[in-house]
């Protein structure tokens, strides 16, 4: 069942600027999918691959406000969660929160010096230094998420918390450094904050470890990324039709009788089906309230690297079956092949996810020693 209605799809493909694709979804109420108690893993993740198989930078970006916002649903007091409905139904929209990459450290021992967003008491709420790089939709975004290190210096403690800056605050800038080759139009800038003052009502601040509490965030980052890479590698499966009507000279015959191109498109298959298959089960086992973190952890990781390899595998052979017009920058798997590059760059990347999943198995899993 399509969650995009026709005449969106119609708009969105119509409309070239991927700032231009997001307010038309956010007029149509889009941005509040995820305020609906009914909507489901699974079809979070259908309307992502369809979004994204009309425009991959789009459905990127716009995935962003929509896994956060539903992440931290949860963890706002009733009081916050009032506020930013009433924000959100506005045409507020929030950046992502992205990963605090912290792994196998436990938060006494993060160093400062490596933290990206240090923060500060103050007797009125705190105050925010530092840089929160990657905010997808930037020019778009009116709340800014991130996690800060919140320094005690009276009992020299150290804790993370999470803080939500509005965007108009004193003190917070843009700094325009997204030059990226892959999904270029998601406007991914850094913003830059100089004593930025966030009141107590804007912060989540627990007393036990704050990614005890924050596992929907991290289930929901894994499943949007997986299922837009996916949703392009769709769009790329669907192009390959095409290779009936390309004649190969001197023989009269279609490029679809050719046996090496029949393999390969074979190959495509089974890597989308299978890809597919582990996102099935993912989106899943989310659904299903009777799973249990363990497992949730473990095939959210999978299916995280699986796609990655999957859809950068299928690009792979099918530039190699349309030949070198492929590599036009007017060709749009040319395109393709630059953002799915960025599949394998999001957080976590291969070889913490293949560390994560072995020591998890084998029940070393922990935060005070690493490789010892």
């Amino acid at each position: 069942m399509s969650i995009l209605d026709s005449l969106t799809k119609k708009e969105l493909k119509d409309t070239n600027e991927v700032k231009d694709k997001v307010r038309i979804l956010i007029n149509k109420g889009y941005h509040l999918i995820t305020f609906k108690k009914s909507f489901s893993c699974e079809e979070y993740s259908n309307f992502l691959m369809e979004l994204a198989s009309i425009c991959s930078n789009t459905a990127l970006s716009f995935s962003m406000h929509l896994y956060t916002v539903r992440g931290l649903w949860d963890l706002f007091s009733v009081e916050q969660q009032k506020r930013y409905e009433q924000e959100i139904r506005k045409g507020r929209i929030f950046g992502s929160i992205n990963d605090p990459n912290v792994y196998f450290i436990d938060e006494k021992t993060i160093n400062p010096n490596d933290y990206p967003v240090i923060v500060t008491k103050t007797q009125t709420g705190y105050l925010l230094n530092g840089i929160k790089h990657f905010v997808s939709l930037e020019p778009l975004v009116t709340h800014i998420p991130v996690y800060g290190l919140l320094i005690d210096e009276e009992t020299d403690t150290k804790k993370i918390g999470i803080f939500i800056i509005d965007k108009n605050s004193n003190g917070v800038s843009t700094i325009n450094n997204w030059d990226s080759i892959s999904m270029p139009d998601t406007d991914s800038n850094s913003i830059e904050l100089k004593n930025v003052k966030v009141p107590i009502n804007q912060s989540i601040v627990t007393k036990t470890n704050i990614f005890s509490n924050t596992t929907w965030l991290s289930h929901l980052y894994k499943l949007s990324l997986s299922s837009v890479y996916l949703g392009m590698a769709k769009e790329i499966i669907l192009e390959l039709t095409k290779v009936k009507n390309k004649k190969v000279p001197h023989t009269n015959r279609s490029l679809a009788f050719f046996p090496g191109i029949q393999f390969s498109i074979a190959e495509i298959l089974i890597c989308y089906e299978t890809a597919y298959s582990i996102l099935e089960k993912y989106y899943r086992i989310l659904d299903n309230p009777e799973s249990n973190n363990q497992l949730k952890n473990r095939i959210g990781l999978i299916t995280k690297i699986n796609v990655s390899k999957s859809v950068e595998e299928i690009i792979n052979k099918a530039m190699k079956i349309h030949g070198v017009k492929s590599l036009s920058l007017s060709n749009h798997l040319s395109k393709h092949y630059k953002d799915i590059k960025a599949s394998i760059f999001h957080a976590p990347q291969q070889d913490l996810i293949y560390e994560m999943l072995a020591k998890d198995f084998l029940g070393i899993l922990g935060t005070k020693n690493r490789w010892l």
